[in-house]
């Protein structure tokens, strides 16, 4: 009596670790965002920051190693957010047209999209960025970190379309 215990109980253990081998890593496998699905609710968390002007959120998917075309850092964008976020209020961010290449390896990507940017400076309403339409819009990430997270690496697009309305 106590073997047949034994093997049945060896039974539930071996379907147990079988499940946990095969099963559980293609359910996780099935439920884990793609990378693509991770940029883009990256894009949507820093647009909605943005409106919220929540600085703090804002920066913590900028790399601390960004670096751009126009020699801004960091350090630099963290601060000419502050000071956008000090002078606007009511901003709304609008793209469309996104577009994500990922490279191989899922470590770097380059995503393009079509941005304008209004906000209230006193009454008046106006664009920060795409007052003569959209401008084309373009982010550098890299994937890192500890939790192997997507960052902001780079932007550009964003100066040549500033300035068209406020």
């Amino acid at each position: 009596m106590a073997s047949g215990y034994i093997i049945n109980s060896m039974s539930k253990k071996s379907i147990a670790l079988l499940f946990l081998l095969i099963v559980a890593p293609l359910v996780i496998y099935m439920l884990w965002p793609s990378e693509e699905a991770q940029i883009r609710k990256l894009v949507r968390h820093e647009a909605r920051a943005i409106e919220a002007e929540d600085l703090k959120e804002v920066m913590s998917k900028v790399s601390f190693s960004y670096q751009d075309q126009y020699g801004l850092s960091y350090l630099t964008i963290q601060k000419i957010m502050e000071r956008q976020f000090q002078r606007y209020s009511d901003i709304e961010v609008d793209y469309k047209n996104l577009r994500i290449d990922i490279a191989e390896g899922d470590k770097e990507a380059n995503v393009s999209m079509e941005l304008s940017v209004m906000a209230k400076s006193g009454e008046d309403m106006g664009y920060l960025v795409g007052g003569d339409g959209p401008v084309h819009f373009e982010l550098r990430l890299k994937k890192g970190g500890a939790l192997g997270t997507w960052q902001v690496v780079e932007a550009s697009g964003f100066m040549e379309g500033a300035g068209g309305g406020l």
